[in-house]
């Protein structure tokens, strides 16, 4: 008995170590400003929309490299706003959901966050 013991706890040792170096596909960032998007061309990845208003700070972004799945959020300045929503095709009303190009745009006005991701097929 003291034997099986032992090797159930070796291998619920093996089998943790194996599931915490497997490495993820899902890669996250977090970026400052949309300078500091540019200069990692999370835009020209495709991570980030085209469409994130010069003010946008905040900004987060996960993706994951295998199935191209990502989302995220950012904060932008008032200022911006009527330029951001001029590029967006509203879907539903109630719950502030836009549209541009393959990504879907959720807009809390009043904290000026936009929180984003891609349209899945």
């Amino acid at each position: 008995m003291k034997t099986f013991l032992i090797f159930l706890l070796i291998l619920i040792l093996i089998i943790s170590i194996v599931l915490i170096s497997y490495p993820s596909d899902e890669q996250s960032n977090s970026y400052k400003d949309i300078q500091a998007v540019r200069v990692d061309t999370a835009i020209e990845n495709g991570w980030i929309p085209a469409i994130t208003p010069e003010s946008a700070y905040d900004i987060e972004e996960i993706h994951n490299i295998d199935t191209n799945v990502f989302y995220g959020s950012f904060y932008y300045k008032e200022k911006d706003e009527s330029s951001l929503l001029k590029h967006l095709t509203l879907i539903d009303e109630k719950d502030k959901t836009y549209s541009w190009k393959d990504i879907l745009l959720h807009i809390d006005t009043k904290r000026n966050k936009v929180w984003y991701r891609n349209k899945m097929d």
